[in-house]
């Protein structure tokens, strides 16, 4: 919201301290003077810059930018009332602030021990983004994984799966498992892979599935490399 409104002036900020502030002159170049609204100001000590929007008071020593500027001439505080900062600027030049978006769970993803016991969701978000929390009691969430060592998605049922197809994504672990595979995958997206994430995967036959992007080859590959050793076999399928 903020940006939209420097956006407005582009380097023009005379029009806005016009507007409250009686009397202002050039200096020279893109430097203007005023009287101070913030003290008794005889001759003018308030000056502006009016291509960077920055202000100064050789009177009283005040100095900030257009936010701090207009909060201090209508007794707001920075802070607190930053919102409506923002909007009384917007309203009183006419300036349209883009809508603020609130984020919204789409889909959750429960991650658990061996026994089936929850450890904590990944949250899938709109818009999209992903959030991990742990259970806090009956009906309660933190928004953390402080104190949780991370699984594999779908860990109960690697345990006794011969072959385990490995994808980035719990959305792709799920449709493969529609589909009847074992499949898993890491929370937290690419290059999160643990080397704790090995031991559930000894002595199967792995089948690792990128994301058809750089990143996601360079994620297989690294975890291709660390189950060297642990699991049976690795296969790679490119689709």
């Amino acid at each position: 919201m903020k940006q939209a409104i420097m956006d407005y002036f582009q380097s023009n900020y005379l029009s806005f301290y016009k507007k409250y502030l009686p009397n202002v002159k050039k200096l020279g170049g893109d430097e203007y003077q005023a009287i101070c609204p913030f003290h008794e100001d005889a001759e003018p000590s308030f000056s502006f810059n009016n291509h960077k929007g920055q202000y100064y008071c050789h009177g009283c020593g005040k100095k900030g930018d257009i936010v701090h500027f207009y909060s201090k001439v209508n007794g707001l505080d920075t802070r607190r009332d930053f919102p409506k900062i923002l909007k009384g600027i917007a309203n009183d030049f006419g300036i349209v602030l883009p809508e603020k978006t609130r984020s919204r769970i789409v889909n959750t993803y429960d991650y658990t021990d061996e026994t089936g016991k929850p450890l904590f969701q990944v949250c899938r978000m709109s818009p999209k983004d992903f959030r991990q929390r742990q259970p806090n009691g009956p009906g309660k969430w933190k928004w953390n994984l402080k104190g949780i060592e991370p699984v594999l998605y779908h860990l109960p049922k690697l345990l006794n799966a011969e072959e385990i197809l490995v994808c980035e994504g719990e959305k792709d672990a799920d449709n493969l498992t529609k589909l009847g595979f074992t499949a898993t995958t890491a929370p937290m997206g690419a290059n999160k892979w643990r080397e704790s994430y090995n031991k559930p995967l000894f002595g199967k036959n792995v089948v690792l599935l990128p994301d058809n992007d750089n990143q996601g080859r360079e994620h297989m590959a690294r975890v291709g490399a660390s189950l060297n050793g642990y699991a049976a076999s690795i296969k790679l399928l490119n689709l």
